[in-house]
């Protein structure tokens, strides 16, 4: 028998195995940014929208984000007026990121990674939305 056909075999399963990891979520700041302009856009409706955005997100996410919420923002979402903002502050939004990204460790199902395909693609829709751009 050939070993160097099962090294081969091994490193090939080895390499796809790692490329699929963690989903790929956009970078934080890309995220924060966005979230940012929405939150503090003093848009109710448009607050309202992008928070369907939630809906799309795979279940570990949305389990993470269920329970990181309730750590860092047990008041609720807060509000989009002249006033208050989408989850009360930037401090908070930042928490938010970091706590669901370090609680989702599994790898995502093919199902999953296209739930969070659509959430993404439904995020950076409010890029464009959002009054200003991205960095307000």
């Amino acid at each position: 028998m050939d070993f160097r056909c099962i090294h081969v075999v091994f490193a090939v399963v080895l390499c796809a195995t790692s490329a699929y990891a963690i989903y790929p979520l956009m970078p934080s700041e890309e995220l924060l940014s966005i979230a940012r302009c929405v939150g503090t856009s003093k848009n109710q409706t448009l607050c309202d929208d992008f928070m369907k955005c939630h809906s799309y997100l795979a279940k570990p996410y949305s389990d993470a984000f269920a329970d990181c919420k309730k750590v860092h923002s047990p008041d609720g979402i807060g509000q989009c007026t002249e006033d208050k903002e989408l989850y009360f502050s930037e401090e908070i939004r930042v928490k938010l990121d970091d706590c669901v990204r370090q609680t989702v460790t599994q790898d995502l199902n093919e199902e999953e990674t296209a739930e969070m395909d659509k959430f993404q693609e439904c995020f950076r829709s409010f890029a464009k939305k959002c009054p200003g751009g991205q960095d307000q």
